[in-house]
């Protein structure tokens, strides 16, 4: 089976080719807007893994949380591949992905907390156990030195490796959440999205085309500034 992910939830494009459980191709760019080098990377990783868009079996994308309009780019661009190659698409979350990649130098049965930068002194946070990989509480936004006591709790004495640009961008936070992880990427990899879809849809996932949509975790700018009474009134 071939798999073509996508991941944009951060300031780094990622798209990967997955065959059979191995990398076929990989494209990644620093951006300004994933608008502008999404598609050129979806065609450069096709290119030289030498494949057309109709020979991929499965569309994999990250759906955060991580950047608004880097998410709804992605997702859309994804759904869009879907829809016209009528393919069947899985989401995954971009922090699992994150925490997956992070395994590979944590080792298994660890503990990694991804952190990405929410911006506004907060982080979108996520404590995984990486072998068989599965969140201990569930992904939020918080400001770092609050997160401390969450942390503390899920991980029961255990220790924990921190990974992410979160930690990048508080360190002094990251360093009494746990051990900042040597060699792990700051950012979620469409590598690590590929393949945890793949293990989705052989767990019997169905197609999500229709029904996927961002993981955003917190409201957007104009919900902030303009909340809904109570009740929901129009």
């Amino acid at each position: 089976m071939i798999v073509l992910g996508i991941e944009t939830s951060s300031q780094v494009a990622s798209v990967a080719l997955l065959a059979n459980g191995t990398l076929l191709a990989e494209r990644e760019a620093l951006v300004t807007t994933h608008s502008e080098r999404l598609l050129p990377l979806l065609a450069e990783t096709l290119a030289a893994a030498g494949l057309r868009a109709a020979d991929v079996d499965l569309l994999a994308c990250g759906a955060g949380p991580g950047s608004f309009t880097g998410l709804r780019i992605g997702l859309a661009t994804a759904k869009g591949l879907a829809f016209a190659l009528d393919k069947p698409l899985l989401v995954t979350s971009s922090l699992a992905a994150l925490a997956l990649d992070a395994a590979e130098h944590a080792g298994p049965h660890a503990l990694v907390l991804t952190l990405l930068d929410a911006r506004r002194s907060e982080v979108y946070a996520g404590l995984f156990c990486t072998a068989p990989l599965a969140p201990l509480f569930d992904e939020l936004v918080i400001a770092p030195v609050a997160l401390e006591e969450r942390v503390r709790a899920a991980a029961a004495g255990r220790q924990v490796f921190v990974v992410g640009d979160g930690a990048r961008a508080y360190p002094e936070a990251a360093a009494r959440l746990g051990e900042l992880l040597p060699g792990a990427r700051a950012t979620p990899r469409a590598l690590a999205v590929c393949r945890l879809a793949l293990l989705r849809h052989e767990a019997g996932a169905g197609d999500e085309l229709v029904t996927s949509a961002p993981s955003y975790v917190r409201a957007s700018e104009v919900e902030l500034a303009h909340p809904l009474p109570v009740g929901g009134g129009k």
